[in-house]
């Protein structure tokens, strides 16, 4: 290198090195909440009439008994430490739970059941273990 370029060079490395941690700083600045929030996921719009079937600190569900599909609603608010655990709907009608759907991360489920489902089952199929049983009243 000759010193032309060792010049330059040196103050490439300077511009880097006042660059870099501004830019570090910026992006931890900007850095958004997780775009899931209690506060803001529990947003019922006017008119619905929903009940509220289990609330705790990982989980909040809540009834539709009104839609004659049964809207089921499952808040997560903190991952699990099961992987994938299933969700299934129990009926006094049906012999076999039916699988209603999966809960992989924090965030809104939707699930359509009917109304002869008495419960709602979360199972973590890896261990073979129920997680939670949640009772459903159609009132």
């Amino acid at each position: 290198m000759n010193t032309r370029q060792r010049k330059k060079h040196k103050i490439i490395w300077l511009l880097l090195l006042v660059i870099v941690p501004i830019l570090l700083v910026f992006t931890i600045v900007n850095l958004k909440e997780p775009l899931f929030t209690h506060n803001n996921a529990l947003g019922v719009v006017k008119g619905e009439a929903k009940q509220i079937m289990l609330e705790n600190e990982t989980f909040t569900v809540l009834l539709d008994p009104k839609n004659t599909d049964g809207n089921l609603q499952i808040f997560l608010k903190k991952s699990l430490e099961s992987p994938a655990p299933l969700v299934y709907a129990v009926s006094k009608d049906m012999p076999k739970d039916s699988y209603i759907g999966t809960l992989t991360a924090k965030g809104k489920y939707d699930f359509k059941i009917n109304s002869t489902t008495t419960s709602v089952k979360i199972y973590d199929a890896i261990k073979k273990e129920e997680l939670l049983n949640i009772p459903l009243s159609w009132d």
